[in-house]
């Protein structure tokens, strides 16, 4: 009797230590979570899940053991995948469940799995957990086993390098730039274009980011009358990250001079020029730079551009950003 009162008086310590404050929205969903367990296996537990999947569910102990006792019973294939993705969820770096190394080992368990979405899955979560450091093994393994294809392992690679150790990072340039991905470029330029994100990534790993973006600059599609917002979003973010390494790396070779430098170019297709100088980006810049003869060169590369195809209305729509930003200008 004694040992039964000293484990729930231990329980209820534990349970309050790592305690989070609840919110209504995570109040529902615990009642949510906890209503599903008797639902298991039919049409409305699917339902009930999907509802949890969309709201926040808080990284405390009971969720937790919830979760694992759901993943370790049998459950339907779509179950697991949803109780996968919100255990990965509650995997964070203040360990607020006190349960981070059983959510981790259960995970890595579930990567090996027969079934490949359950697999990929599991391979998500982990990739998706930060602080984690072994999510490049997870992710080679997987890659090796078909589990991940070539655009998936790269763009995990690149979401994962600001978090990798820095004697690490460089590495991690390389294994991305050995896939040739394109998508992988685009994730990473998205992500290294992001405040403060630079000085998260080693000196030898920056140069290698940066040497990777110049080697795998985006390009316009062939027939030069295509301007779609995929590729000004692709193309701007590119240049904005492989402008700021630059300047990094080289502190004389400051950011509107390697943007102007890159717009300028006799090789350079104009529609980068519009892209970029009608972007927030290109704004900034404008700003930044005020009237010079390397930005009124590459202003009439993008006008040209743009005059020659007079019924594109998000062309015209980009032409008014420059002339807006221009027009403040002495």
């Amino acid at each position: 009797m004694k040992n039964h009162l000293l484990a729930a008086l231990l329980l209820t310590a534990v349970s309050s230590v790592f305690a989070q404050p609840s919110t209504p929205q995570a109040l529902l969903a615990e009642n949510q979570l906890k209503s599903y367990v008797s639902l298991k296996g039919t049409a409305a537990a699917q339902e009930k899940l999907e509802g949890i999947d969309v709201t926040t569910l808080a990284a405390n102990n009971s969720n937790v053991m919830l979760l694992r006792n759901a993943l370790s019973g049998k459950t339907m294939v779509a179950e697991k995948v949803v109780l996968i993705r919100l255990l990965g969820r509650l995997y964070n770096s203040k360990n607020t469940s006190g349960l981070n190394n059983e959510i981790l080992g259960d995970l890595k368990q579930l990567t090996t799995s027969n079934d490949q979405s359950i697999a990929r899955a599991a391979v998500f979560s982990i990739s998706r957990s930060a602080n984690n450091q072994d999510v490049l093994e997870v992710l080679s393994r997987s890659r090796k086993g078909g589990i991940l294809n070539k655009d998936e392992y790269a763009g995990e690679l690149a979401h994962n390098l600001r978090f990798t150790e820095k004697n690490k990072q460089k590495e991690v340039v390389q294994m991305l730039a050995s896939e040739k991905s394109a998508y992988g470029v685009d994730v990473l330029a998205m992500n290294a274009g992001g405040y403060g994100y630079l000085e998260t990534i080693s000196p030898e790993a920056l140069v290698a980011l940066r040497d990777y973006l110049a080697a795998n600059e985006p390009n316009f599609p062939k027939p030069i009358g295509f301007f779609y917002l995929s590729d000004v979003i692709k193309y701007t973010n590119w240049l904005h990250a492989y402008a700021l390494a630059n300047a990094k790396i080289e502190p004389a070779k400051t950011y509107s001079i390697t943007v102007l430098k890159v717009l300028n170019s006799s090789q350079a297709d104009p529609r980068k020029a519009v892209a970029f100088l009608g972007s927030d980006e290109g704004k900034k810049l404008i700003k930044s730079v005020g009237k010079t003869s390397e930005l009124d060169k590459a202003v009439e590369r993008a006008q040209t551009y743009i005059e020659s195809f007079p019924g594109d209305s998000i062309l015209r729509g980009f032409g008014k950003n420059i002339n807006d930003s221009l027009a403040g200008l002495k």
